[in-house]
């Protein structure tokens, strides 16, 4: 069935527009606001990869040893429930973000290694990739092996000695944790040294973690990064993904020549923002970047966002940040946290895709009655917000820019790019209560597209086909996303 989109391709010289602050969400103003674009598909950015999302394998605790109840996506759930994740949730998305010493700890009789903790897990992991077309993961950790850390456990602890023999002994351990997912038929695509390396400041995180100084994160970076290269020297090397090039790290880092010219990529979390951050704070967040691409591999709602913000709020800011980090900072891919929930976990509307019923659960009954063991439902809010990427936009497309008014608007965002089989494509949003007039000169796009809508109802909706040209309005009703891609 098509929707019919409002669009029409009149010229209007007389047209205005005016600038509206957004807000979080509520009753829709009636009014009608307007903006004009060009988009002239002539002036190249950078390629975008594709996008990617995190796989809880496995629980939180209760030990993090390999005795531990086993529990996670895909284990928990039936074998025709991984399949339907694999084909309506997985697909389109290209990467799968692999926790190290966290989702996946199984640990070697040794404890030296990290291996999976039932037989079949990384296959298991593996078929829901394959099943979806996925390409590879992004394999950072959480924890080394408990041999290598003070705590001698996954919790806690810092890594036991710094002395050389003892570095160069704990590089080739991750080199073989590399090899161990290279043998069991992943591909890698990025490796990072440590999640959130800036976070902790003292040593007394519940879960596995490694307490680095930036001093000693910078030593152990440089013994073990050139070994990993030797294993996977397509893959891109991350740090340190909280503060990306900012901060103590990121400085310690860049100080160093060697340890920079090891780094790859910048990465950060700006978990739950508002996505106006990343246009207001662009230039901080790459000033020092060293010419190295930057972005965020990890996005969800925490419970402070899911109270200050509606829902339909929420789930256009997150289009908006997607878009945001790829035309403000060029950001080469984006990462949601959760592909699922357990819907016992008291994150799971803000974490999660989609949320599961975990095997032995049974309350939330009056929220989730109708929900089986092994069953998993979809979270419009989180996956509407960010379908409509894994869908239309080919991995690595090139983003072309677009004239935009001044000043930028924070709550109507636009994007436009080149697929590598040379078809072009944008995508429109609205996070606001007032309906919004794309008015778009696609002269140089004068071609019939075909559009997609995205919203609290409809997920990847076809509308009505439009027909480029001088001036083509398009209007967003509040709190939604289009996405156009040429036919």
């Amino acid at each position: 069935m098509l929707f019919s989109a409002v669009v029409s391709c009149a010229k209007d010289e007389n047209k205005t527009y005016e600038h509206r602050p957004g807000g979080s969400g509520g009753e829709e103003t009636g009014e009608v606001l307007t903006a004009e674009y060009v988009l002239g598909y002539d002036t190249p950015k950078q390629t975008i990869e594709g996008i990617g999302v995190e796989l809880q394998s496995d629980a939180f605790g209760p030990n993090y040893r390999n005795d531990d109840p086993l529990k996670g996506v895909p284990y928990e759930l039936t074998v025709s429930e991984r399949r339907r994740l694999s084909k309506e949730v997985l697909k389109g998305f290209r990467y799968l973000r692999l926790a190290s010493g966290l989702w996946f700890r199984g640990l070697t009789d040794d404890e030296k290694n990290i291996v999976e903790r039932y037989p079949g897990q990384a296959q298991d992991i593996l078929n829901l990739m394959n099943d979806a077309g996925m390409e590879a993961i992004s394999y950072e950790y959480w924890s080394v092996a408990p041999y290598w850390k003070s705590s001698n456990h996954l919790v806690s602890g810092s890594i036991k000695q710094f002395d050389p023999d003892f570095l160069d002994e704990l590089g080739d351990a991750l080199a073989k944790d590399v090899q161990y997912m290279l043998d069991k038929g992943f591909k890698i695509r990025a490796w990072g040294l440590q999640n959130e390396a800036a976070q902790p400041t003292t040593n007394v995180l519940n879960y596995p973690h490694v307490y680095y100084t930036a001093e000693n994160y910078v030593s152990v970076f440089k013994a073990v990064v050139p070994k990993i290269k030797k294993v996977i020297p397509e893959a891109e090397i991350i740090a340190e993904t909280m503060n990306g090039c900012l901060g103590k790290f990121g400085s310690a880092i860049r100080k160093d020549p060697e340890a920079l010219e090891l780094l790859d990529t910048w990465v950060y979390h700006k978990t739950g923002s508002n996505a106006d951050l990343m246009i207001e704070k662009a230039e901080l967040m790459s000033k020092d970047r060293c010419g190295k691409p930057i972005y965020t591999n990890e996005y969800e709602y925490f419970s402070e966002q899911m109270e200050a913000w509606s829902d339909e709020f929420r789930m256009v800011n997150i289009a908006n940040n997607v878009m945001n980090w790829m035309t403000f900072l060029d950001a080469p891919t984006w990462y949601w946290l959760h592909v699922l929930k357990p819907i016992n976990d008291s994150n799971h509307k803000g974490f999660g895709l989609g949320v599961y019923r975990p095997v032995g659960y049974s309350g939330m009954q009056d929220e989730y009655g109708g929900l089986q063991e092994g069953h998993w439902q979809i979270q419009p809010v989180n996956y509407n917000g960010i379908a409509g990427f894994a869908h239309h936009l080919p991995w690595d497309s090139v983003r072309y820019e677009v004239k935009e008014p001044e000043p930028t608007r924070t709550d109507q965002r636009i994007m436009a790019w080149i697929s590598p089989e040379g078809k072009r494509g944008f995508v429109l949003t609205n996070r606001s209560a007032a309906t919004f007039d794309f008015v778009l000169d696609l002269t140089a796009a004068n071609v019939e597209f075909n559009g997609y809508l995205y919203d609290r109802d409809y997920n990847n909706k076809s509308l009505s086909p439009i027909k480029g040209g001088a001036k083509c309005t398009v209007r967003l009703d509040p709190w939604s996303i289009q996405f156009w891609v040429e036919k």
